[in-house]
């Protein structure tokens, strides 16, 4: 059968649908498949049919809303993206001092990295080993982003006289590091935390405590001022 006949198989198909399922729901539907499998596989190990299969639609759904693996891909990251910068906006909202921010941030950055570590591995996977333009500097211009945005909350703490002076990049990697270096190096922390090997690290509920405990500490102690010095 031609991809034109699967299309107009497809568009009978979908008007056929409950009427409450729209065009955005189908292709979130999808959206949500490709970010787990591109995850966790990798652009080039995951076919078309597994897409499918994983959303629950035929190959030529895909096609119909997506038009290509390729293009999947790219609105898999834009999908990702904009989500991320949707959830930042709103927790800032209603947050008022520095420190209140910075929690806020540690919070934010475990539950994203622990909660959804496929789609960051889909952002780290294309900056340290996809192609220069394109996407990947798509996702450099949104992860830069992301730290001038932190730079911002720390700046503003200083600025206020809430926070003392720190490197304030370094206080980032600091933060993004450590987290980084738990999500990608599972086997290595199993055995530093003493955890079942069988055991998922990332959904370890415990563990995402103790380390947002310990990031909140580990900040709180380098930007408090000395009580000498206030």
């Amino acid at each position: 059968m031609s991809i034109n006949r699967l299309i107009n198989k497809v568009e009978i198909e979908a008007k056929e649908l409950d009427f409450r399922e729209t065009i955005s729901d189908k292709k979130e539907k999808i959206l949500l498949a490709a970010q787990n499998l591109f995850g966790q596989h990798g652009f080039e190990a995951v076919s078309t049919r597994a897409l499918a299969k994983e959303a629950g639609v035929n190959i030529a759904m895909l096609s119909y809303y997506f038009g290509s693996k390729e293009k999947l891909y790219e609105a898999t990251i834009h999908f990702l993206m904009d989500r991320r910068r949707d959830d930042m906006n709103k927790l800032m909202v209603n947050l008022q001092s520095p420190m209140e921010k910075v929690f806020a941030l540690v919070d934010f950055y475990v539950d994203k990295v622990f909660g959804q570590g496929v789609a960051y591995k889909i952002f780290m996977r294309e900056v340290s080993e996809g192609e220069s333009g394109g996407i990947r500097d798509e996702i450099l211009s949104f992860m830069m982003g992301n730290m001038n945005g932190m730079k911002k909350i720390f700046q503003e703490g200083i600025d206020k006289g809430d926070f003392r002076k720190v490197d304030i990049e370094m206080t980032i990697s600091t933060l993004i590091g450590s987290v980084h270096n738990l999500s990608f190096n599972p086997a290595l922390c199993k055995r530093m935390f003493n955890l079942n090997i069988d055991e998922s690290f990332i959904s370890n509920d415990d563990l995402k405590k103790r380390v947002k405990d310990h990031l909140k500490d580990l900040l709180k102690a380098q930007l408090t001022i000395p009580q000498n010095l206030i």
